[in-house]
């Protein structure tokens, strides 16, 4: 069967079958399992189903225990795709992902959606990640796409490294609003809420949004909102492209900040080699941080924008922009109430066009 337990919970994987196996536990509702790998696995031909869902979350301590998980991929999933599709209360440490793939809409990564978890020591790399317009059929756009995770509610991240990465996401051709395009996207990872991170490095990959109208696309994240911090965090030789009308586009992140008096700390930040590339009628674009979340229609649930904090920052690269573009900045597009210190650059803003500002 590929595993060994030790009838308390406790699950070794010997295989990449018996990896399959216990996903099957954990999808038929089985909890408290806890997967230790004693083995590489290469995952290559195997039909993957995600372990883990939103009816029967996988809550348990996944150790990777120092092994490589290799090609896997999930295509044709179009939410929660990834090696795990939801975890809750669980811990995810110590294993790498080489040669990912996986495709989908909402929630896509190696790890579809984290909540209330702990993702520590993952590295994922070699990656291709698709994130596909579903407007049309289903009335959402592509969101919430990463190469580690799609989604986080409430989770912590630490030691997380994410190199070689291909991504492109498909925003709807018909958008005419930012709502209605792709959104919340990153390499490392997409939506995060009430998340933090510390020690996380993203290299040597490019994101690509093919279509006008994104917004929250960044080098690591594509929000890190409502979280304590985003420290220690480092972003190099990555570059990410958008269309027209992109707006909060940052080279580590797209969106952060707090709520409620509440600041976001983003220390110890850094961009090195990074493009930043926008078209037209752009705005709140930075070579950290493009800026906090604020949307008129969003006015009820958050009246200001969310606020954060910079500390012993440094941007590097370059950032591009098309004409009447506006709040363009080598550190961060936009703040609100900002608190900065030791705030460096050598980025530099090769604007286009006579309005750009």
């Amino acid at each position: 069967k590929g595993y060994t337990d030790d009838g308390q919970g406790n699950y070794t994987v010997t295989s990449a079958e018996g990896l399959k196996n216990i996903a099957k536990l954990v999808n038929s509702g089985a909890t408290g399992i806890n997967i230790t790998l004693d083995t590489d696995l290469d995952l290559t031909d195997m039909e993957w189903t995600p372990i883990g869902n939103y009816e029967k979350q996988y809550t348990g301590t996944f150790d990777g225990n120092g092994h490589t998980i290799s090609n896997l991929n999930v295509v044709g999933t179009q939410m929660l795709s990834g090696l795990f599709g939801v975890t809750a209360n669980a811990t995810i440490s110590n294993v790498t992902f080489k040669n990912l793939t996986v495709e989908g809409s909402v929630m896509v990564g190696a790890i579809g959606y984290t909540y209330c978890s702990t993702v520590e020591n993952v590295t994922v790399d070699g990656a291709t990640v698709h994130g596909v317009d579903a407007f049309a059929e289903v009335g959402y756009p592509a969101q919430m796409i990463g190469a580690l995770t799609g989604a986080s509610m409430d989770s912590v991240y630490s030691g997380c490294a994410v190199s070689n990465v291909t991504m492109t996401v498909d925003s709807n051709p018909e958008a005419q609003d930012l709502f209605s395009g792709a959104q919340n996207c990153g390499i490392l990872g997409g939506g995060f809420e009430g998340s933090s991170l510390s020690d996380c490095t993203v290299s040597d990959s490019t994101l690509t949004v093919s279509g006008d109208y994104c917004y929250g696309i960044g080098g690591m994240n594509g929000c890190v909102m409502t979280g304590e911090y985003y420290r220690n965090c480092a972003v190099s030789n990555v570059t990410v492209k958008t269309g027209n009308h992109a707006d909060l586009i940052g080279g580590a992140v797209g969106y952060t900040g707090n709520i409620d008096g509440a600041v976001t700390e983003v220390s110890n930040a850094s961009t090195t080699n990074v493009t930043v590339s926008v078209g037209d009628n752009a705005s709140r674009i930075g070579g950290i941080i493009g800026g906090p979340f604020f949307f008129e229609e969003y006015a009820a649930y958050y009246p200001n924008p969310t606020c954060y904090a910079l500390t012993n920052c440094a941007s590097d690269g370059v950032v591009e922009v098309g004409e009447n573009s506006t709040a363009v900045g080598a550190v961060a597009g936009y703040a609100y109430q900002l608190k900065s210190e030791n705030v460096t650059t050598t980025l530099s803003l090769p604007l286009i066009g006579e309005e750009a500002e």
